[in-house]
């Protein structure tokens, strides 16, 4: 049997919201709070450190902290 693992990290979640609603990093950042620098970060899929500024970021775009922020499939034959 194999198994295949798909894993979505934060930056491609992250992007994937941004892009729904046409925002930038910037306009994000002063929309949240959020700093810029962390935000370049989180969309290279380093992982949030702090829980307040992930709460923030899922809360501006009406998800729940475990809306996929790190999700892995798993599937096989």
């Amino acid at each position: 049997m194999n198994n295949c693992f798909v894993t979505l990290k934060i930056g491609t979640n992250l992007k994937r919201l941004m892009s729904e609603k046409n925002l930038s990093m910037r306009e994000l950042s002063k929309r949240t709070g959020v700093p810029y620098s962390k935000l370049q970060e989180w969309c290279g899929d380093r992982s949030p450190k702090n829980p307040i500024q992930i709460q923030k970021v899922a809360s501006f775009f009406g998800v729940t902290i475990g809306f996929n922020w790190f999700k892995t499939y798993s599937f096989g034959n």
